[in-house]
């Protein structure tokens, strides 16, 4: 299975996933699948690798292969803030899907701009991000699973479509650190397709401008996350949404 990028870069499918799991910031909406758990040791590993970055602020998602041996090292992609009515991503979920790592052909950077849409499937099993080009007819369309619980999706001609992430409950972190340790609670679960329902667009720009009905949405999901036992990825849900909530309706504590 061959993935192509912007600028004709192709990288083919070879035995042996990344060591990397996935952890998911909601406060910085991106994935990342990468070696690195700070800011120092992400720069150490942009210095080690080549592919796509965000360079001097154009926004494109992180795709890195290892500059020795070319094999695919760490992704950090974007988390769409809109989402299309008429998409149902389950399809996506049913795709056929190749477990493997990835090489690319040559050593040379590309672009790689972020994915446009997002599919939240029921009880947030799974989060699913594509370019709007593709998510009309799913056949063609195959996954490779480069890391446990993340997919890179390519249409037939090997054009990469978007990605998937698989129990994003699980992976909940606050930046780069590593992820909590086993699956999260079913109450968790919930609360997170909560939170991805109400934080989406047009429902961002509504709460920045106050709205109120948003409000009582997000005071109701703040108390049922509040009344979980501990786990850090509680803390972290809990802690973004009073950030928002005294950001943008002046609200502290």
């Amino acid at each position: 299975m061959d993935i192509k990028f912007e600028g004709g870069v192709i990288a083919g499918s070879v035995p042996g996933q990344m060591k990397s799991v996935p952890r998911f910031s909601l406060g910085g909406r991106f994935v990342v699948v990468s070696p690195y758990e700070d800011r120092w040791g992400r720069e150490k590993f942009i210095g080690a690798t080549f592919g796509s970055m965000d360079w001097l602020w154009e926004g494109d998602d992180e795709i890195r292969f290892d500059k020795e041996t070319r094999d695919l090292a760490g992704v950090m992609v974007a988390l769409p803030e809109e989402e299309d009515p008429a998409w149902d991503g389950s399809a996506w979920l049913r795709l056929r899907q190749e477990t493997a790592g990835a090489r690319a052909g040559t050593v040379e950077d590309f672009s790689a701009r972020p994915v446009d849409v997002r599919w939240v499937a029921p009880g947030a099993k799974a989060v699913v991000c594509a370019y709007s080009a593709f998510i009309s007819d799913p056949s063609g369309l195959r996954r490779l699973r480069v890391a446990p619980g993340f997919d890179l999706v390519a249409a037939a001609d090997g054009t990469y479509a978007g990605w998937i992430l698989e129990s994003p409950a699980d992976c909940v972190v606050e930046a780069f650190e590593d992820a909590t340790p086993g699956p999260a609670p079913a109450a968790f679960r919930e609360a997170l397709a909560e939170f991805l329902d109400l934080f989406v667009e047009p429902g961002i720009d509504m709460m920045q401008d106050e709205d109120p009905a948003l409000l009582v949405r997000l005071e109701a999901l703040l108390a049922r996350v509040s009344a979980l036992p501990p786990d850090p990825r509680h803390d972290t849900m809990r802690t973004w949404m009073l950030q928002v909530r005294e950001d943008w309706y002046a609200i502290a504590g």
